[in-house]
């Protein structure tokens, strides 16, 4: 237990380093920081190069599962590693994104490596299905490093793409559309909230930096914004009300893509949910409307999956409860 505590003490420090702007030079090499990143852009690569040429299909397969592989060594050798391989307060490698990426990238492998046989995709997409889950994974990596909110969005924002072709591979194509469209369609609406609240946190603070945000003073411009903001991440989440998307899509998805999607991109919302919190942790008022989503989510996600039929569907509600109870902990902030 005392080993634990000291493990969430060095995460909480990492996540108050990357709200303050501070940064340690452990004199890294930036290339040694991307490690994990670049394995996974090498996995994306070989499997649109083993979708292109049907003669190297199951070569590639096998080298993008082994890459995933790889990244999740690369994530747990660079632990320890600290820095800002890109211009300082906008991308930030530590501890806490570390741990994240080591959690993205087991999530890829595993998937990777229990689709060898794709049943419920459509055939014609099958070879397609390595790349988008390896594209999705980085952009998810990406995600859980921004320190800047363009960045955020930009990274949020080539995740989600990824994660929308993957829920519209089934192999019904009109089940699989209709899944994918009100994936995609809840999704640029969430996406255009998080936009309309940047631009009130810069409106607020004059700056898209995290440290900078979260060292302004507080506002009625400044919670606003992190409110609104905050939406695409719940619609990652599946909190209600950001919720509607999640049952007709895990239904309407192949069984790999549902489970990534279900997984992956929910530790890559929890991740961020706790370096965006920080900007408002002294606001009775978000607090207070984040327990009452919780709330609501918990109460009616449980009661709804007590009534399905479809064993995804039920997963589905059972995700939006379970939302719930992270944004309970996402809250605290501590052990």
């Amino acid at each position: 237990m005392n080993g634990m505590h000291g493990i969430i003490d060095m995460i909480d420090a990492n996540l108050v380093i990357g709200a303050t702007g501070l940064t340690e030079a452990h004199g890294a090499d930036d290339l040694v920081l991307l490690l994990p990143e670049l394995f996974v852009l090498a996995a994306a690569l070989t499997a649109f190069i083993g979708s292109t040429f049907a003669s190297v299909r199951r070569g590639a397969w096998l080298l993008t599962t082994l890459l995933s592989l790889g990244a999740v060594v690369m994530a747990a050798l660079t632990l320890h590693k600290t820095g800002e391989p890109f211009f300082p307060g906008i991308y930030r490698v530590d501890l806490f994104s570390q741990l994240v990426k080591l959690g993205l990238g087991l999530g890829l492998f595993l998937t990777l490596l229990t689709s060898a046989e794709l049943p419920s995709v459509r055939r014609s997409a099958r070879p397609d299905l390595a790349i988008f889950l390896a594209f999705g994974a980085l952009g998810m990596m990406l995600l859980v490093s921004a320190t800047e909110l363009l960045t955020l969005y930009v990274t949020l924002e080539l995740s989600a793409y990824a994660l929308y072709v993957l829920a519209s591979l089934h192999r019904d194509e009109n089940r699989g559309s209709e899944g994918g469209a009100k994936y995609l369609l809840f999704g640029a609406v969430a996406s255009a909230l998080t936009l309309y609240g940047i631009s009130f946190l810069f409106g607020a603070t004059g700056s898209t930096q995290l440290s900078a945000i979260a060292a302004a003073p507080s506002s009625p411009m400044l919670i606003l914004g992190v409110v609104v903001s905050l939406a695409g991440l719940l619609f990652k989440l599946a909190v209600l009300p950001f919720h509607a998307w999640a049952p007709d899509t895990y239904q309407a998805a192949p069984h790999q893509s549902a489970t990534f999607i279900g997984t992956a991109s929910k530790v890559a919302a929890i991740a961020v949910l706790c370096r965006v919190l920080t900007l408002g942790h002294e606001a009775p008022a978000l607090k207070t409307l984040l327990v009452v989503l919780a709330v609501v989510s918990m109460t009616v996600g449980n009661l709804a999956a007590m009534v399905q039929t479809d064993l995804k569907r039920l997963l589905a509600w059972s995700t939006v409860a379970h939302a719930g109870y992270v944004l309970l902990g996402l809250m605290t902030l501590n052990e």
